[in-house]
């Protein structure tokens, strides 16, 4: 009989293990999921990445947009407009797209449901969604005037660095009033 416990026993703990590996697995994916896009990870320097990336603005205080030129634009169904990577002081830390009309929306939308979940929408007349999630915040908004649909992703912790790179930049400010 107590052979028999220690086998109940020693079973328990291994499948405790094993549904602690199978989530800390899920979790891994999860993390890596939101982690990047389109195989850049949050953070990257610009310098480590070798696609071409083309520059498209550069304000002169560290913030830089680019678009890849071999980039998809297709996300599911819907056709995109475009995707630009922004960096601050060289770290990769938002994508932004862009695309027109309801159906290429509705692509989109499912699209990224199916990815990361469905959003918080606070209201339900107003296509807008928002996720938190890992260090990243994600928003997608539809707009049924323009028919414009927009898809942003940014970074928070290098978000925070370029806030308040502004707001000490701010401070300078009174002398021009």
């Amino acid at each position: 009989m107590k052979n028999v416990k220690k086998i109940i026993f020693v079973l328990c703990i291994l499948l405790f293990v094993n549904i602690l590996d199978t989530c800390s697995a899920e979790e891994k994916k999860e993390q890596q999921k939101w982690g990047s896009f389109r195989g850049i990870e949050w953070g990257t320097n610009i310098k480590d990445i070798s696609d071409d990336m083309t520059l498209i603005e550069d304000d002169g205080e560290g913030f830089k947009a680019y678009v890849r030129s071999s980039d998809i634009l297709k996300i599911g169904s819907s056709t995109l407009n475009l995707i630009v990577y922004a960096f601050y002081k060289d770290s990769f830390y938002i994508v932004f797209i862009e695309t027109v009309g309801y159906s290429n929306f509705t692509g989109l939308r499912d699209a990224i449901f199916s990815y990361y979940g469905k959003g918080n929408q606070e209201n339900e007349f107003i296509d807008k969604w928002i996720w938190i999630k890992y260090n990243v915040f994600i928003e997608l908004e539809y707009n049924e005037f323009s028919e414009k649909t927009e898809f942003i992703m940014f970074y928070i912790p290098i978000s925070k660095i370029k806030d308040a790179d502004d707001k000490e930049k701010a401070k300078g400010a009174d002398k021009d009033f």
